[in-house]
């Protein structure tokens, strides 16, 4: 006869052990593996650091404008492409702003008029600009684009004084000059045909000033006004 005493029969654990284990097992898995990182547990709420700074929270006020950024990473000729591709965006998106200002100005009226001004400031730039080199060995010419405010006072002065032509002729009328409206038109004209083009010139600090700011447009304007009384009386 065996004399051994009998073998304890294993118990199954009870319901309070076994939710001490889940709750150990859950704390484990959730404690970081990293050996950089902090080996807290789960339940140690007041180790637990406020991660409210690290977060990025949006004001519903501030305005997120998107930026084009390029990645240290990214190769040279990428960027370049990149630049490239935005440089014609840019200049699709003025094309458009273009064509409608000038189908604006056709529906007021003004589109063939400011045309005309503008066609006759370039042709007597042209002019101008041989007659001014001529006078002086060496000088050189200085081009038509950009309209700036002493260009326009140039032209201005020649538009006022010169005799005015009859309509769809070559011939000019003796003591009659133009009326202080077509000045006025021919200012807001080249006005108009320089804030067109002025992406052209973003690093000329004029092409930013507008011509009715200018002290020199603002003494033609009021010497048309002056005039007018003996300009109709010519007429």
């Amino acid at each position: 006869m065996d004399s051994s005493p009998p073998m304890a029969i294993p118990r199954p654990p009870s319901l309070l052990a076994c939710k001490k284990v889940s709750v150990a097992l859950l704390a484990l898995a959730l404690v970081p593996c990293s050996p950089h990182l902090s080996t807290q547990t789960a339940t140690d709420f007041g180790a637990i650091r406020d991660l409210t700074p690290l977060m990025m929270v949006h004001d519903r006020h501030t305005a997120i404008t998107p930026e084009f950024t390029t990645s240290p990473s990214m190769p040279t000729g990428h960027i370049m492409l990149a630049e490239a591709s935005l440089d014609e965006l840019e200049a699709a998106s003025h094309e458009v702003r273009m064509d409608i200002a000038k189908r604006s100005q056709s529906d007021r009226g003004t589109g063939i008029s400011y045309e005309r001004h503008v066609r006759n400031y370039f042709s007597w730039w042209a002019t101008f600009q041989l007659q001014e080199t001529a006078k002086v060995s060496g000088c050189i010419a200085i081009p038509a684009e950009l309209i700036t405010a002493a260009k326009a006072v140039m032209f201005l002065q020649y538009e006022s004084t010169h005799p005015k032509r009859k309509h769809g002729s070559v011939d000019a009328q003796d003591r009659t000059t133009v009326w202080k409206s077509v000045i006025a038109q021919a200012i807001s004209a080249l006005e108009s045909h320089g804030k067109n083009r002025e992406h052209l010139h973003k690093d000329v600090p004029d092409a930013r000033i507008s011509l009715h700011a200018d002290q020199c447009i603002h003494t033609i304007e009021d010497a048309a006004k002056h005039n007018e009384p003996l300009r109709i009386e010519r007429a």
